[in-house]
């Protein structure tokens, strides 16, 4: 047998990721006690602040706060005509994706708009 070279090929980076530098790591305590609270911040505005203001010492809910941020920050596009439809249709998808990845422990940012909590600086939790 003779000696093969192997090449590994890493995928280009996804754009709303190249954004993001933080790497975040939540303790399975943040996790389990504020995997509800997190799920309710991708609810609505009010979801959001009941979350923020209930758990503000959790980093785990107040990293998938900024998500939620993120997309709420897009709701006032939602009146363009036919565009501001499609918008409004992702963000339910992108709400619900969050919800998931709140409810199962991922702390994966939202896609295309996560990145925007990460631009603004909106509610970053503090590394340890």
């Amino acid at each position: 047998m003779g000696t093969e070279e192997q090449s590994i090929r890493i995928a280009p980076p996804s754009p709303y990721i190249t954004c993001m530098k933080q790497k975040f790591t939540f303790t399975d305590e943040e996790t389990a006690a504020g995997r509800l609270m997190a799920a309710v911040s991708y609810l609505s505005i009010v979801g959001f602040i009941i979350a923020y203001f209930s758990s503000r010492e959790n980093r785990y809910v107040r990293y998938h706060a900024q998500q939620s941020m993120a997309l709420i920050i897009m709701l006032p596009f939602i009146i363009i005509p036919v565009l501001g439809w499609i918008l409004l249709l992702s963000i339910i998808i992108f709400s619900i994706m969050g919800i998931r990845n709140a409810l199962t422990d991922k702390p994966i940012p939202v896609p295309v708009f996560g990145s925007l909590g990460y631009r603004f600086e909106l509610l970053l939790p503090t590394r340890r």
